[in-house]
């Protein structure tokens, strides 16, 4: 079973660049900043949900693939998400949460996963082999351009496998088309740390990114593609 979303995420507010200080996790922001709007906390794909605003918070927490810190309760929420195999649109039939904060150096993702139908499919593999296990996958557009990512990918106890996805087109003597599923290119190794667990309820992931692990516009207003695919 495959889960998708395809979103935006806002990762540094109006005339905040990524590196400038933020505010403690739980702490309200000023008056007059952009974040004392109102704004959803929980961004569902299958309601149309898909411009996300991802908080900045001064936090250093370990990851440990235990969603416990303060900074976690604080993080935007993405669920509602829905399947593409075998049929596409469907809602997904096992759900997922997928949390989002950044700090000043890293952006940081967590994973619940629900698995009521049994144990999840894990084991202690090697990196970028954890096809026949359950896994996620973070697919970041960070220029936004629909036309390649860096995919992070993690098994239930944190595995990863990582690498590229670059968006492939079909010709023939009539047409040429995009491809809806482009390969991910594995002969990447990027550096980020990722720790998981398995659970009562299927599993919990917890992965941190280093900015300097990433490719993105000097701009104060980061604006990101995302994917989500879990399988």
């Amino acid at each position: 079973m495959f889960v998708p979303l395809l979103a935006l995420l806002q990762v540094a507010g109006s005339g905040e660049a990524l590196g400038t200080p933020s505010r403690a996790p739980g702490s309200p922001p000023p008056a007059n900043s952009p974040e004392a709007v109102s704004v959803p906390e929980i961004y569902s794909g299958t309601l149309g949900q898909l411009d996300v605003v991802v908080p900045k918070l001064a936090a250093d927490i370990e990851v440990d693939g235990v969603l416990d810190e303060a900074p976690w309760g604080d993080a935007a929420v993405l669920m509602g998400f829905s399947q593409y195999k075998p049929v596409d649109g469907l809602p997904a039939a096992d759900n997922t949460e997928v949390l989002v904060w950044y700090s000043s150096d890293a952006i940081h993702f967590g994973i619940r996963a629900f698995e009521p139908h049994g144990a999840p499919n894990a084991s202690l593999a090697d990196r970028d082999k954890i096809e026949s296990d359950d896994h996620v996958q973070i697919l970041l557009d960070t220029f936004n351009d629909g036309r390649s990512a860096v995919v992070f990918g993690v098994n239930p106890f944190g595995v990863q496998a990582d690498g590229s996805r670059v968006e492939q087109r079909v010709s023939t003597r009539t047409s040429s088309a995009t491809r809806n599923r482009d390969p991910v290119d594995l002969s990447q190794d990027f550096l980020y740390e990722s720790r998981g667990r398995l659970t009562d309820y299927g599993y919990e992931v917890e992965m941190r990114i280093p900015f300097k692990s990433l490719s993105y516009p000097s701009q104060d207003t980061q604006s990101w593609g995302i994917n989500v695919i879990r399988k």
